[in-house]
């Protein structure tokens, strides 16, 4: 029986210090983290914007090859063919950055349009109503 309440008591003294020594730890990472992290903000940020306005700077359409996120950069396979000449790249740069537009923005318009269709009876019904009160 001793044996089992000092078991007890072992293990809830161990738990609370194991809690402590978490504690410890994440307020250590906090403070270097906020002392440090003002600093790797600006610098991610600067890296970023400069390599990517360095090609913004290219006027033959090779910027087309890395400015795009994953799931569109997918299309970029159709115009690696045009890199061999520089104005085929630049007109293909021109069509593929319509087509990018166009391919992102789609599924927002028709969410939108179809937003509206389905609201519309609903807010025809309510206002209708309010206007009946």
């Amino acid at each position: 029986m001793s044996n089992s309440i000092v078991t007890m008591i072992h293990v809830i003294i161990a738990n609370i210090f194991l809690f402590n020594y978490l504690v410890a730890i994440l307020s250590t990472v906090y403070t270097i983290m906020q002392e440090e992290g003002e600093f790797a903000y600006k610098a991610s940020k600067y890296q970023f914007i400069e390599k990517y306005s360095i090609a913004m700077l290219d006027n033959n359409g090779y910027s087309e090859l890395i400015l795009h996120p994953p799931p569109i950069n997918v299309f970029t396979l159709f115009i690696l063919p045009c890199v061999i000449k520089r104005s085929l790249m630049k007109r293909a740069a021109e069509v593929y950055s319509k087509f990018s537009y166009w391919a992102e923005n789609i599924f927002y318009i028709m969410g939108f349009f179809m937003f509206e269709l389905v609201m519309w009876p609903i807010v025809f019904c309510k206002v209708l109503a309010n206007i009946c009160r």
